[in-house]
């Protein structure tokens, strides 16, 4: 995103004319370059197209779709090393190219929003109080409280695709039509769903051995957990 309308030029005097746009008489933003070989800023000369298809400067016939971005590193490098100074908070000697990043990282006068805004904090105000804002926020303890909740379920799932993924590991490695065994494998009634898939309807064992697992052999509720035999 561009800020240049929340800045200043330093010592706009000692800038190469070079790189000055001739038709808003700043240094060039995004510059283009038309096949005349005149350069513009790409905002100025598409607002220019709009009144007159024409080179601004020698008034030779120009259509968008001569325009090319400048390739020129010489310029393109000038032009990101030009000094600026931020309207917000008055710093200086900021260099062009970093200013956006000065602005959504680290002005302390821009207006930024609560982190847990999301959580219906509505709090907005200078960054330069937003760590005040958030030692009393109300809010933060809820993120918290979301944010581990969410990391445990992640871990889990993580666990049971693991976990799934050594289940389907285990069948794969028989063949096709054979007997399946899946003794000792810390399976429950969960697990039925994948096995059937894998087992029965991919491999069509002719034998499926599911002992010593827990695995309820009975739905009903209330039925002591007892391995499947």
């Amino acid at each position: 995103m561009s800020h240049n309308k929340e800045y200043e030029y330093e010592n706009e005097l000692s800038i190469d004319s070079k790189l000055i746009c001739s038709i808003c008489l700043n240094p060039f933003n995004k510059p283009k370059i038309t096949l005349c070989e005149h350069i513009f800023c790409d905002y100025c000369i598409q607002l220019w197209l709009k009144k007159s298809l024409s080179c601004p400067m020698c008034r030779q016939i120009l259509f968008k779709k001569h325009l090319k971005s400048v390739k020129n590193q010489n310029i393109l490098n000038k032009l990101d090393q030009l000094l600026v100074k931020c309207l917000l908070c008055q710093q200086t000697k900021i260099k062009r190219k970093d200013f956006d990043y000065h602005i959504d990282n680290q002005c302390p006068k821009v207006i930024v929003s609560c982190s847990t805004n999301d959580f219906k904090c509505s709090w907005k105000g200078e960054r330069a109080d937003l760590q005040s804002h958030q030692m009393i926020c109300s809010y933060q303890s809820n993120r918290k409280v979301f944010n581990h909740r969410v990391k445990e379920k992640k871990i889990k799932s993580n666990q049971f695709n693991s976990h799934i993924f050594k289940i389907e590991n285990l069948i794969n490695q028989y063949p096709f039509n054979s007997r399946i065994c899946l003794r000792n494998q810390q399976l429950t009634d969960a697990d039925i769903p994948i096995i059937i898939k894998s087992a029965i309807l991919n491999k069509q064992c002719k034998i499926l051995d599911l002992g010593n697992n827990e695995i309820i052999s009975f739905g009903n509720r209330g039925i002591e957990r007892r391995p499947f035999i």
